[in-house]
């Protein structure tokens, strides 16, 4: 039986068509990840799931008896209160048993107290005995222990759960709505974006979390390793319709591929046909033959309405190329016994990294750990409590900040780009449009766009920078699944070198060559992506040397670790080639990608393979 069913729902907003007739059915333990780009209409959709939004045309029925919760990203924790406080509101049954349980303790002690009158020590015995069998069949004796896990699992520390609600920043509020709606349970999940404001650790955890939770989930989002793992089925949005495709994140890229392909020789062939109908009406309409062009109008105009439904790739999508004024030196970036702080508390000590030109180093780690301070050492801004920070020769290093604030809300976005650059007005509006900044959109201020238009913008301004390093802190918020593939591509066509932030797994993946990880031993350095780091975690060690950033790899986990990151290129490239690639080239590729899985196999190394 279907939660929620949804027939022929439409929805505008001062006049522009949102959704346009979608229908969607969510069952029993369905696991639905809801795509699209900025824009398209997904919070709206799970908020008339959610019946907080009210659809203008359509049905909505919801099955009785069944409870939905809503993750809103516009709507994060609200309480008068501390965290756990917020938390055990939502056990209000629990509490008051739990209350219950120890007046009667209470009484059974001291017979001579108020609440004592009248009940001789059998009746209490008795009914504290009945109350105790209630109270553990609705799970009081575990309710605790689910708070401080979800709150823990979640990002927070220990004592964050005596804070005050209003004491957290945006981010963390949300993660607390997160945590209090997992822990309240509903029939039905509708989570916006969960991911945001979580780091890898607690991404991992809600990951866990997800796969054996008893209810039927919806979910947006933006990260791709997430809907990998969670989904059954994607759900995408687009110009307002909505089309469904079985399996994971994976599985729906492909069929949309052969989809888009299939459309485009159906589209070519309808357009011929298109041609010689138009061509047939316009000769035939008058004289003997109009009877028969009236036939071939109906015709063409059934099959105008036909090639209107084909799909066809977008384009709207930011298309665009880091170039660089100039080559670095070959050794970019060399890193001495570095210790960084924050706040007076140590973040890290003894780093020693070299970075060479044309790498791609990513760095990873927990939410507060010092990836961005480590970042700010790098670039000056920040003084290091000792170590040496050297920069090679001819490096011009530009950053784009994690909050963006390097952009002026009181300019335009056009004058953001003339700022500073020795660009025409006609040029930057050119440079402007490939970012989909188009007409009037220029003149828009600052303050006034959206957080995807403003890293946009960052984006551009990166671009005419000319820099030949990059160095990105966590580049991927704010942008859809479209907009971060475009960004994977320009990162790897780039000539210049990229230090980035991330907690987009699937971005590392496709984007580093090397990974620098906060762990709780210290900073350790990993040659590969985001997929080798992990997977040589649970690699044994043959020769006893760990491996650490102080050591050299042994030579099998150095193999790994070779064959796992080429394993990863190959399946990023089968990827992006789609079912349209050439045929010779996929089949080298996936030869070449079992003999590593059979080599893999023969150390020791478990496929691990991201399906």
């Amino acid at each position: 039986m279907a939660h929620v069913v949804l027939r022929e729902v439409s929805k505008a907003y001062a006049g522009v068509p949102v959704l346009r007739g979608v229908s969607m059915a969510v069952g029993h333990r369905e696991r639905i990840g809801l795509i699209g780009r900025n824009g398209e209409g997904k919070t709206t959709l799970l908020r008339i799931m959610a019946g907080t939004e009210q659809a203008d045309a359509g049905q909505v029925e919801r099955a009785g008896g069944i409870a939905s919760g809503l993750l809103d990203q516009q709507k994060p924790l609200d309480y008068e209160g501390t965290l756990e406080q917020a938390m055990l509101a939502e056990f209000g049954g629990l509490t008051a048993m739990e209350a219950e349980l120890r007046a009667l303790e209470a009484c059974m002690s001291d017979p001579s107290l108020p609440e004592a009158r009248g009940r001789d020590l059998e009746t209490l015995a008795r009914a504290y005995g009945q109350l105790t069998e209630r109270f553990e069949v609705a799970g009081g004796y575990e309710y605790r222990t689910r708070i401080a896990q979800a709150l823990t699992g979640l990002g927070f520390a220990p004592n964050d759960f005596g804070r005050d609600v209003a004491e957290f920043s945006g981010g963390e509020r949300v993660r607390g709505a997160l945590a209090r709606l997992l822990l309240s349970a509903p029939d039905l999940l509708l989570l916006d974006e969960p991911t945001n404001h979580l780091d890898l650790a607690a991404t991992e955890w809600l990951e866990g979390f997800l796969t054996g939770y008893q209810g039927a989930i919806v979910v947006v989002s933006h990260d791709r390793y997430f809907l990998d793992r969670l989904v059954r089925r994607v759900a995408e949005v687009e110009a307002g319709r909505l089309r469904s495709y079985e399996g994971n994140y994976t599985a729906y890229v492909t069929q949309k591929e052969e989809q888009l392909l299939r459309d485009a020789t159906a589209g070519k062939q309808m357009r011929e046909q298109i041609e010689q109908l138009r061509g047939f009406v316009a000769k035939f309409s008058a004289g003997t033959r109009s009877k028969q062009a009236k036939s071939k109008q109906k015709m063409l105009a059934r099959l105008e309405e036909q090639a209107r439904t084909l799909r066809r790739r977008h384009v709207d999508s930011p298309r665009f190329r880091f170039e660089t004024a100039q080559a670095s030196g070959n050794e970019v970036l060399s890193v001495k016994g570095l210790a960084g702080s924050a706040g007076g508390k140590q973040l890290f000590s003894g780093l020693d990294v070299t970075v060479r030109s044309g790498d791609r180093l990513a760095i990873l780690g927990p939410n507060g750990c010092g990836k961005t301070t480590l970042l700010r050492l790098l670039l000056g801004e920040q003084a290091a409590d000792e170590g040496q920070i050297r920069w090679g020769h001819g490096v011009e290093a530009a950053m784009l900040r994690q909050d963006l604030s390097d952009l002026d809300d009181d300019a335009t976005v056009l004058d953001s780009m003339l700022d500073g650059t020795a660009l025409l007005p006609g040029e930057a509006r050119s440079l402007l449009g490939s970012f989909q900044f188009r007409g009037d959109d220029v003149f828009k201020a600052v303050g006034e766009l959206s957080g995807g238009e403003r890293c946009r913008l960052a984006m551009a301004s990166l671009l005419v920078s000319g820099a030949n390093v990059l160095v990105l802190d966590e580049p991927t918020n704010h942008l859809d699944i479209e907009a971060r593939g475009s960004l994977e591509s320009a990162l790897g066509a780039y000539a210049g070198t990229v230090i980035f932030v991330s907690h987009d797994r699937y971005f590392v993946d496709r984007v580093a060559r090397a990974v620098l990880v906060f762990e709780s031993s210290g900073l350790v350095y990993r040659p590969g992506n985001f997929s080798a780091y992990r997977d040589e975690q649970s690699v044994p060690v043959h020769d006893g040397r760990a491996g650490k950033a102080s050591g050299d790899p042994s030579r099998v986990t150095r193999e790994v670790q070779e064959l796992l990151a080429e394993r990863a290129a190959l399946e990023a490239e089968m990827l992006q080639a789609g079912p349209g690639g050439r045929a010779r080239l996929a089949r080298r590729r996936l030869q070449r990608y079992r003999e590593i899985d059979a080599t893999l196999a023969r150390l020791g190394v478990e496929s691990g393979r991201r399906r």
